[in-house]
């Protein structure tokens, strides 16, 4: 639930003194081809995830002091 960490993240960074940074990491959201794909399984929603830049921005809001993106959905470049 990103709710849930964005509430964590708020928490450690309003808790930790300012020299102590709280870093995230996140992956792309899925893409229209992954949910055409059926590869959402359960996470199939009618309302869209939302996007990397909703994400930062939330993040950002939640007091990170360094945001790393993943640079590929979690559905990309998997082995079998």
């Amino acid at each position: 639930n990103p709710q849930s960490a964005y509430d964590v993240l708020s928490k450690l960074r309003s808790e930790l003194p300012p020299e102590i940074g709280v870093t995230a990491k996140i992956r792309l959201p899925p893409t229209q081809a992954d949910a055409a794909a059926g590869k959402l399984g359960n996470e199939a929603r009618t309302i869209p995830p939302p996007n990397a830049e909703e994400r930062i921005h939330r993040l950002i809001d939640s007091g990170v002091d360094l945001i790393t993106v993943h640079g590929r959905t979690r559905f990309e470049n998997k082995v079998a």
